[in-house]
């Protein structure tokens, strides 16, 4: 059994059972983890509150089979993203980060720049995308060409203006596009 003490930012907290919660992170010493809380859905549990996406914690973890969330501690909430026009946006930011990367790969350099695009209040996902490996200043619109206005997560793919209009009026299903500026 290992023990993990390491700053993290929740990315998306799910029901487990009656009780429990699985919670996923974005950390900085392991990359993104899913952990197990157990009982965190009691009433008087005081762990809940530490855990609500968006928070950055002080996490404590034991691993044996799978994560289990000992112990967390909010550092920052980001109290101005919680704003009501903002949260679909952070919300999309959340759930791009939980979708783009991979369980226990740590990856400094992404963390610096998830981190630093919270605490700038200026959410692009151009520092993200680089770290990632899929630099918009080197790319090119998948269908025509000309630079891209868009990144597709589905497929990786990036798109122009045109183009994603063009395709959404032929009801092509574009679940979620991410826009570059």
């Amino acid at each position: 059994m290992k023990e993990y003490c390491t700053e993290a930012i929740v990315l998306d907290k799910e029901d487990l059972r009656e009780l429990d919660s699985r919670v996923f992170f974005y950390t900085k010493g392991l990359g993104k983890v899913v952990g197990k809380a157990t009982s965190a859905r009691k009433i008087t549990s005081k762990l809940n509150a530490h855990l609500e996406p968006l928070n950055l914690v002080q996490l404590r973890l034991i691993h044996k089979n799978n994560f289990q969330i000992i112990d967390a501690l909010t550092i920052d909430r980001f109290s101005a993203l919680r704003h009501p026009d903002r949260l679909p946006q952070i919300l999309n930011l959340l759930t791009f980060m939980k979708e783009m990367t991979f369980e226990e790969q740590s990856d400094h350099e992404l963390w610096s720049a998830f981190k630093e695009i919270l605490y700038s209040e200026n959410i692009t996902y151009r520092p993200l995308l680089r770290s990632l490996g899929f630099d918009p200043q080197f790319a090119l619109c998948d269908t025509c060409q000309e630079k891209p206005h868009y990144f597709i997560a589905q497929d990786f793919s990036f798109c122009c203006q045109k183009c994603l209009t063009e395709a959404s009026n032929n009801k092509v299903c574009l679940k979620s596009y991410i826009p570059l500026s």
